[in-house]
């Protein structure tokens, strides 16, 4: 049966593509372009403010967010526990020290960095600006120093919200690294190169990543605690390797390896997706699969990870003195 669902799906994005190209003949007049174009992903997201949180975990329960307002982007911390809410630093005395130091003019809201690491106690701020040059600024004096070539975090570690642990992985599978003794430990031996653990996917970038055998980071989060990880163990068994097969076959693989992982990939994490909501909500009678076995047997599937997410930000917000609004501007048609 799970067969049979694989192959109908495959199917449906056979025809779906066959379907784009040929439509692909009918072109479009500029103006329909430029209509389309504000809905591309990095273009929509800016239509939309006070919509989302993305917690960077602290200690004692707190974390901070990067926050995108009607003006422009703020850093803010929130109180886990209380709600309570406030901005991350003074971002007008940050931005004039920072075009101070860097000689360059910089917006107090529109701060030329995403990611940010309180350092010192959180007494002082490390960030990294254009060409991942590193600096950092004091919270008291607002003074900065740099830059320097030291990275912010090392692209294929994630450090710990305490900062004693580094989580990576080697050989597919997931280990830890303690900072203070530099002792590793590790967390998984199960894997294999079709079945490795918190392996990045992606549609846009993984053909040159492979290529040019740039590191990427690991896709996991650590508890606010410190003392869990949460992150996946892909298969690559659905789509990838049979199109790998028929490239091998064709005795093309060589050649055609990366880019089918690039395409392969994704599609087969949609499929196991798609597999897991119709496995919670689907009806048994038409996908020969009995519902809510995945929940019973407690599997932490990536729709329960969301669940779980959400329901600990929202029961955060509704603890605050205000709630949080989403508010959508709408696109000019």
């Amino acid at each position: 049966m799970r067969q049979t669902r694989f192959v109908h799906t495959l199917a449906s994005v056979l025809q779906l593509v066959a379907s784009t190209v040929a439509g692909a003949q009918h072109r479009g007049t500029r103006a329909d372009y430029a209509r389309a174009e504000q809905f591309i992903g990095a273009n929509a997201q800016e239509l939309v403010i006070d919509d989302a949180v993305q917690p960077h975990w602290l200690p004692t329960d707190r974390f901070w967010f990067r926050n995108r307002t009607e003006r422009g982007y703020e850093f803010d911390v929130v109180d886990a526990a209380t709600g309570a809410r406030r901005p991350a630093f003074d971002h007008a005395r940050l931005a004039a020290a920072v075009s101070l130091a860097s000689d360059t003019a910089v917006d107090p809201l529109k701060l030329p960095f995403r990611d940010i690491r309180f350092v010192n106690g959180e007494r002082a701020l490390r960030f990294s600006m254009a060409k991942g040059k590193t600096w950092q600024c004091d919270l008291t004096t607002y003074a900065c120093v740099g830059p320097d070539t030291a990275p912010l975090e090392r692209i294929n570690e994630v450090a710990s919200p305490d900062r004693k642990w580094i989580a990576f992985t080697r050989n597919d599978n997931l280990w830890v690294r303690e900072v203070a003794t530099g002792r590793e430990t590790q967390l998984t031996n199960d894997a294999d190169s079709d079945f490795g653990y918190a392996k990045p996917t992606g549609c846009c970038q993984q053909v040159t990543v492979i290529v040019q055998k740039r590191d990427q980071r690991p896709v996991l989060v650590w508890s606010p605690d410190s003392r869990r990880i949460a992150t996946y163990k892909s298969g690559k068994y659905t789509v990838e390797r049979p199109l790998h097969l028929g490239a091998a076959l064709a005795g093309r693989a060589a050649e055609l390896s990366g880019p089918l992982s690039a395409v392969g990939l994704p599609m087969g994490e949609a499929f196991q997706l798609r597999d897991d909501v119709l496995g919670a909500f689907g009806e048994s009678s038409v996908t020969g699969k009995p519902v809510g076995d995945d929940l019973r047997e407690g599997k932490l599937t990536p729709l329960v990870a969301a669940a779980t997410e959400r329901f600990l930000v929202t029961a955060s917000e509704n603890r605050a003195p205000a709630r949080r609004q989403a508010v959508v501007r709408t696109p000019v048609p």
